[in-house]
């Protein structure tokens, strides 16, 4: 059922509706036939329009959509105490692992007899940058290059080969994390590529919805939750365009205000109507949702800016909308988040957030940020305070860094190559606490993909550096393991992460100079050193790097360079300049109480 039809009428009068009269009958003149039916008619049409009232709010607190009986057993509520990180959102349950187990090929055994005691350099403190009941994992948004794949070549081998790469943890990234776009396009400008293009699910006002408009994003979507994606967020780059001033998705003449005043509900519910048909019929639970992306920015409008969609908000605009959005999601009886406001830059978000009042900041539950710009150490550090002065989780929800090569050709501020993506993750992770990182576009016609496609065919496509540096990262920090933090200084090179279930500790080391560098962390807080007498379980090592002329390589072979000591300090040494290095220790014994 589209939200165009109307609800079916449920219930009816209990009685005859001139029954109330009785009583009088003998002192007023009993009204003509007619008349009596007249007013008959009157009230039991007074009656059942009432009774639809009511019918039609269950109908919508329920979903207006119906529910698939194929998928209501598998059904997982949100938990009702988690309004700031996003829960783990399908109701579709992944059919594989969310977690590795290190190849018997690529991992060894470690030696009580040989064991080292090495010096360390770092160390771990009592505390974690993120909490492993926050940490999501990483992601990508799907979008431009889900729509195209899903569309032209959903069935196929190459697209399953694809859907691999990106998101199994056996065979590729293992993203954890998938953004699905709601498009806002009816009438494409003549600027917009056929890539970009994302089709409005409702082309007019009083036109039905028609959800099949983008099914190869949605194809890619389901595959992704089908290898491990445990959470999804709806996201909106602008209001479809017959709901904008300019009447074009990619912003107002002028750079000025698109979405029209008149229309913040039509908007509301334009989002909440896609919520409840995935949420019903598809199965997909949203766990937040995003309607704004890079709104401040003054950038967005023809004539000079119209190559894709998005769309101009002054700040002062964004929670009325918000909040107009939230009680509608309220009124659905839905438990989908919001997240605010996708702003640019960490300096840019940290001003909106500013300038907000506390009844403005209660419109959104979470914190999505763009990370361009490659900003300064100080920049996410005065962001973070922001972020925590306002009780909000964050999530670096977008960010492409571009360059096929571990250094890219030319620095600039969105060319950073892939030793630039380490860098901006495990500054992220660092500074701020990120609770989930999120790419752009993990396959693009260009050079900011991590698969980079000439011609948009997965069959000819080829893999950058920074899929692999992403794999560094992805394949290893999984879903709920606590990232622990190693002091550093205002250039951090270590990410260390526990899971304290399999008993994994997980080091993740980048080297951005052109020399050798070594890391040594001490982890005796946490864990027993490598020796016979305190520790129960065989400990087992495995190593792998990226860098100019390794690709996600097992170097566990180089026990000179790579070991765990005596004294429980987990040792990197020798990590080659421009390159990312990921040791796993599985097998530990946690210290008591830790």
């Amino acid at each position: 059922m589209t939200p165009t039809e109307k609800p079916p009428c449920w219930g009816r009068p209990s009685s005859s509706p001139t029954r109330h009269a009785q009583h009088v009958a003998d002192a007023v003149p009993r009204p003509s036939y007619k008349r009596r039916l007249v007013w008959a008619i009157l009230i039991a049409v007074v009656v059942v329009l009432a009774a639809l009232s009511v019918a039609f709010a269950a109908f919508y607190r329920a979903g207006r959509f119906p529910k698939s009986s194929a998928i209501q057993d598998n059904l997982q509520a949100h938990n009702a105490a988690d309004t700031i990180a996003s829960a783990k959102t399908t109701i579709i349950a992944p059919s594989s692992t969310t977690s590795l187990a290190l190849p018997q090929n690529a991992s060894i055994v470690l030696s009580t007899a040989t064991a080292k005691t090495y010096t360390a350099n770092l160390a771990a403190a009592s505390d974690n940058l993120v909490n492993g009941s926050d940490w999501l994992g990483f992601g990508t948004s799907l979008s431009w290059w889900a729509q195209w794949m899903g569309n032209h070549f959903y069935g196929t081998a190459d697209f399953t080969n694809l859907m691999d790469a990106f998101f199994d943890v056996n065979t590729g990234l293992g993203l954890s994390v998938a953004r699905f776009n709601l498009g806002a396009t009816v009438n494409p400008p003549s600027t917009y590529s056929p890539y970009v293009i994302m089709p409005a699910a409702k082309n007019s006002s009083n036109a039905p919805f028609d959800f099949d408009v983008d099914k190869g994003q949605r194809y890619v979507l389901l595959e992704a939750i089908k290898r491990g994606v445990s959470t999804t967020e709806l996201f909106i780059n602008s209001p479809p365009e017959w709901m904008t001033i300019s009447g074009v998705s990619c912003g107002n003449y002028g750079h000025g205000n698109n979405l029209n005043a008149s229309k913040y509900q039509d908007y509301a519910n334009y989002v909440v109507d896609t919520l409840l048909y995935y949420n019903n019929t598809v199965g997909v639970e949203f766990g937040s949702v995003t309607v704004f992306s890079e709104p401040t920015s003054n950038w967005w409008g023809p004539p000079d800016w119209c190559n894709q969609e998005g769309f101009h908000q002054d700040i002062g605009t964004l929670a009325p909308i918000l909040r107009t959005l939230s009680h509608t999601i309220q009124s659905a009886g839905l438990s989908t988040i919001i997240a605010g406001t996708d702003e640019v830059s960490y300096d840019v978000a940290q001003s909106v957030l500013t300038s907000m009042s506390s009844s403005d900041l209660s419109t959104f539950q979470r914190i999505n940020i763009h990370g361009y710009y490659d900003p300064a150490p100080s920049v996410r550090k005065s962001f973070a305070t922001t972020a925590r002065s306002v009780g909000k989780k964050v999530w670096q929800s977008e960010l492409g860094t571009a360059g096929t090569g571990m250094q890219p050709v030319q620095y600039g501020i969105r060319q950073l190559g892939a030793i630039g993506l380490a860098r901006n993750i495990i500054a992220d992770v660092y500074f701020i606490g990120v609770t989930a990182w999120c790419y752009w576009q993990v396959m693009d016609q260009g050079d900011w993909g991590l698969y980079y496609c000439q011609y948009l065919s997965p069959g000819v496509c080829n893999r950058s550096k920074q899929y692999y540096v992403m794999m560094q990262f992805s394949k290893w920090l999984r879903p709920g393991m606590d990232i622990i933090n190693v002091p550093q200084n205002d250039d951090p090179n270590v990410l260390l992460a526990r899971s304290r279930s399999t008993n994994r500790l997980v080091v993740v080391a980048i080297n951005q100079k052109s020399s050798a560098a070594t890391y040594a962390i001490n982890v005796s807080l946490y864990a027993v050193g490598l020796n016979g007498s305190s520790s129960s379980n065989s400990i087992v090592m495995g190593v792998f790097r990226t860098s100019n002329n390794e690709n996600h390589d097992s170097v566990v072979s180089d026990t000179s360079n790579f070991g765990y000591g005596t004294n429980g300090v987990v040792y990197l040494g020798n990590c080659p300049g421009n390159s990312v290095t990921t040791l796993v220790l599985d097998g530990l014994t946690w210290q008591a109480g830790v």
